[in-house]
């Protein structure tokens, strides 16, 4: 059993509940689905004391029709929705989860006959989608779409021991009408390759979308698993206990319990059945994805559509921000098994901190501290890190400062960065290094080869190991006396 620093959140509605109680909820009522939910999103992600958004009273629909959006704005939200210690250091959430994640025992889901999201249930000509509050997200998308935020279950053909397993993934949904949706999904994920085995049967892949899932499906459905490895079971580890499901008969597949809503269908061969799907705001921050224009794409036929009284639909839409925004453990999990790739190889490690994270997996910027023990021990270091199979990807520099740095804060980063390194001697160009299909930086001669790289910087961002006692000293006072005022003048106040 995994130790949580809280009670294990029971779903998402119970999640709202404590970001309310914590002062973490902004509730908006009377917006519209038609770009000022999706607006307002944008403006309230980006506030000085950002808050996750709850719309109510939704334009057009009836009231009690509600709308999530970015839900895990901060680590606050993070800890919260996960388990861990909400008044804990970044760092220390990072550490928490590290330490979580490394032991993490699978435990199996829990069949059960029925649960809250059967409160209302509707079959063939009676699924209408568009009763859903569906919103446009981006000024440019192409349509509305219902992902992402969603973990989308999927599994191969039954005699394929090969892909024939439960595998849950964060994929993105448009609405093309009452009882079709688009999807993407990239050419690496595990869904595409179990669709294809029932394709090339010219069968139609069963699906199901969790649109409103339990955090801690979500979170296991944002993480980066072998082939075979069941997300639904490592949720239930992460929760410690095993995650309820109904088993839906038609498509073989699990519908978590106490989803909020869950769509039910199957995906056709595109070479039957396919629509223009797209263009829409990646995480990336950019309309990418070839040209950044609609596309023909998959298509699911949904043919069951479950909700609870009162259904959550929950919003995780990328913006021109971190993934923090929309991918519930993304940053946390890239920092904790870079961390541990380096207490591997390398010694004295004090932190690791994903500073700057546009996707689920992949750091843009990681930020490593140390305590120095020799010389080349911080270029060690920054080596091993980029080499982190969740860092390496989309990683543009990689940066190692010394152990009074606070990895989390920009500040202190840049502070180093430009007081203890000569880029002539203290940075590296690494080449050919691995990013994703919808990096905005790919140009368009290498996107038709599919060559998708790029290259990262190795930042030696420490004190001098050679002369590092005649480094001069910070002008700081010392942090014990500065926890001591703290106290006497209630500090905590200030603000």
């Amino acid at each position: 059993m995994v130790e949580q620093a809280t009670e294990p959140v029971r779903d998402l509605r119970d999640y709202v509940g404590r970001l309310n109680e914590e002062g973490l909820l902004r509730t908006v009522e009377g917006a519209h689905w038609n770009y000022e939910i999706g607006a307002l999103t944008e403006i309230g992600a980006r506030v000085d004391n950002p808050k996750a958004m709850l719309f109510d009273s939704i334009e057009e629909y009836q009231d009690g029709y509600r709308i999530l959006s970015v839900p895990y704005l901060t680590d606050q939200h993070h800890a919260i929705a996960l388990g861990l210690d909400p008044e804990a250091s970044s760092v220390e959430i990072v550490r928490q989860w590290k330490n979580r994640i490394s032991d993490v025992e699978r435990i199996e889901p829990n069949e059960v006959s029925t649960g809250p999201v059967q409160d209302n249930v509707f079959e063939g000509n009676e699924v209408n989608i568009w009763d859903l509050p569906v919103p446009i997200w981006h000024e440019q998308d192409g349509g509305r779409f219902i992902g992402t935020g969603n973990a989308v279950f999927t599994r191969g053909p039954e005699d394929d021991d090969k892909w024939n397993w439960v595998n849950a993934g964060v994929y993105r949904n448009q609405v093309h009408d009452e009882n079709t949706l688009g999807m993407f999904v990239n050419q690496t994920n595990q869904a595409g390759h179990q669709m294809q085995k029932w394709w090339d049967r010219g069968e139609p892949a069963p699906i199901v979308i969790d649109q409103g899932p339990d955090p801690y499906v979500y979170a296991g459905a944002c993480a980066k698993l072998a082939k075979g490895d069941s997300e639904l079971e490592y949720a239930g580890g992460l929760k410690g206990e095993p995650i309820d499901v109904v088993w839906d008969d038609d498509t073989g597949l699990p519908v978590p319990a106490r989803s909020e809503i869950a769509i039910i269908g199957e995906v056709p061969p595109p070479s039957e059945e396919t629509q223009a799907e797209g263009p829409f705001g990646e995480c990336f921050g950019y309309y990418a994805g070839g040209a950044g224009m609609e596309e023909e794409r998959m298509v699911i036929n949904v043919k069951k559509l479950w909700h609870r009284d009162d259904p959550i639909l929950k919003g995780c839409p990328e913006l021109k921000d971190q993934a923090h925004v929309h991918a519930l453990g993304a940053h946390l999990g890239t920092s904790a098994k870079a961390w541990e790739t380096l207490e591997d190889n390398v010694m004295n490690i004090e932190g690791v901190y994903s500073l700057y994270q546009t996707c689920q997996q992949g750091s843009n910027i990681l930020v490593i501290s140390i305590e120095q023990e020799f010389s080349g021990h911080s270029k060690q270091a920054g080596l091993a890190a980029l080499s982190a199979q969740n860092a390496m990807t989309s990683n543009m520099m990689t940066v190692v400062v010394d152990e009074d740095i606070d990895p989390s804060d920009p500040e202190e980063v840049f502070f180093a960065m430009t007081t203890r390194c000569t880029p002539e001697e203290d940075v590296d160009v690494i080449s050919n290094t691995p990013t994703f299909e919808l990096d905005p930086r790919t140009p368009p001669k290498a996107r038709e080869r599919r060559d998708f790289t790029n290259s990262a910087l190795i930042v030696d961002a420490c004190i001098p190991f050679d002369w590092k006692e005649e480094f001069p000293d910070v002008v700081d006072f010392d942090e014990e006396y500065k926890a001591e005022l703290e106290e006497k003048f209630d500090i905590a106040e200030w603000d």
